[in-house]
């Protein structure tokens, strides 16, 4: 595996037999796009306190702060050639750990709702974003509005 960085996107990749047989590409966006904790359900504000307590005494997560911005990692884009599924998740658990030791909350993945792969990253411990999102340079242009509006829906899976 080796990992390098090129304007602000680390490119991590697997080879064997001297081919490359699975890549992922990381990003930060945090510099263009942020996204901020402002509230949880109950039962799972509850286990972030719980999992605080736990934190002071041994560090195990990066945990997130309310109000503050997220420290989330992106996995921009990702390949792999069929049959090397394994070097795909070395490399995801690779990213996991470069995320933990920088203090990333989350390292984040989105996938087609119809796609494949769901499976495959459903294996991680996960949860599902819901946000929200803008458009501000698509003013009165109603039609393409419309056609985003109606786009096709992804799964924002954030692994732990």
């Amino acid at each position: 595996m080796n990992a390098t960085t090129q304007q602000g996107t680390r490119n991590l990749i697997a080879t064997g037999n001297n081919e490359i047989v699975a890549s992922l590409s990381l990003v930060d966006t945090g510099g263009s796009k942020q996204n901020v904790l402002i509230r949880l359900p109950r039962a799972l504000n509850l286990l972030v306190s719980i999992l605080r307590k736990l934190n002071k005494m041994v560090k195990i997560l990066n945990l997130p702060e309310f109000n503050q911005p997220l420290k989330i990692m992106y996995i921009k884009v990702f390949a792999y050639k069929e049959g090397c599924e394994e070097a795909l998740e070395l490399l995801i658990n690779q990213a996991r750990t470069i995320c933990f030791k920088e203090r990333y909350c989350f390292l984040s993945v989105g996938i087609h709702e119809k796609d494949p792969l769901n499976s495959f990253f459903s294996q991680y411990l996960h949860f599902t974003f819901h946000s929200l999102g803008f458009m501000a340079s698509l003013t009165k242009d109603n039609e393409k509005i419309q056609n985003c509006m109606e786009g096709i829906a992804y799964e924002d899976y954030s692994l732990i």
